[in-house]
């Protein structure tokens, strides 16, 4: 999605912009003052949420 939204090479995007399985990504697609939106990548692989949960050992039950 990065490669098609950021107009990249995917290459380029799989080696420089790597992403976590639960990270948070934020665009920004606010139109500018002639109307065209340029995407605006302003948070990129974010796991500061995953603190939350804590350290300790997850379990499951069945």
């Amino acid at each position: 999605m990065f490669s098609h939204v950021l107009n990249l090479p995917l290459p380029f995007t799989f080696s420089q912009l790597p992403y976590g399985f639960c990270s948070v990504s934020v665009f920004d697609f606010t139109p500018k003052e002639n109307g065209m939106v340029l995407p605006r990548l302003e948070l990129l692989n974010d796991v500061s949420h995953t603190r939350s949960a804590g350290s300790g050992k997850l379990y499951f039950e069945k």
